[in-house]
This record gives C-alpha cells, sequence and structure tokens, in this order.
C-alpha cells in the first residue's frame, strides 16, 4: 500500500472516529455530565492513538470494526490525561 492509499484510509477512518464519539457523548445522560466531554473531543485532534489501535487490529488478523470500542477508550482517555494534567497544574487554557 502506497502513501496516497494510507493517508486516504486515515482520512476516512479519522471521520468515523470523530462521528462515533459524538454520538457516544451526546447521547448519554445527564447532559451536565457528559457535555465537558463533548466539548473537550469535538476539537479537531489527529487521532493517531486511536488510527494506531485500528491498524494494529488489522496487522494481527484483526478487522477494524473489532477494534472501534478500544480505538474509542483510548483516545478518551488520552483526553481525559490532558484535562487531568492542566487541572493539577492549575493552567488558564
Amino acid at each position: 500500500m502506497n502513501s496516497e492509499k494510507y493517508s486516504n484510509l486515515y482520512k476516512k477512518e479519522k471521520l468515523k472516529i470523530d462521528a462515533k464519539l459524538k454520538k457516544i457523548l451526546s447521547t448519554r445522560k445527564p447532559h451536565s455530565l457528559y457535555e465537558p466531554g463533548h466539548y473537550i473531543l469535538e476539537g479537531e485532534g489527529k487521532r493517531l492513538r486511536p488510527i494506531l489501535v485500528l491498524f494494529s487490529a488489522k496487522a494481527v488478523g484483526g478487522k477494524f470494526s473489532q477494534a472501534y470500542n478500544a480505538a474509542l477508550s483510548v483516545e478518551m482517555m488520552h483526553n481525559f490525561t490532558l484535562v487531568h494534567d492542566d487541572i493539577m497544574d492549575n493552567a488558564d487554557k
């Protein structure tokens, strides 16, 4: 697979990951609990960590569809650690 195919696959899967994250957080209740997470995750991140989870699953014979929950979990945990670090550092932005 050449770099253009990987680039296209990355873009396609990133869109799917973004949509799945949005769906997860917008349908949970109470909204007051999940809305801050939605705000944090709706930013235009590169989503490299979840993409690597998907590619790793594929590399060992799995399917992307089997790895989405793990990929989304990795992205949510990563963002949690960023927010937690900012809170601990009393960061303004």
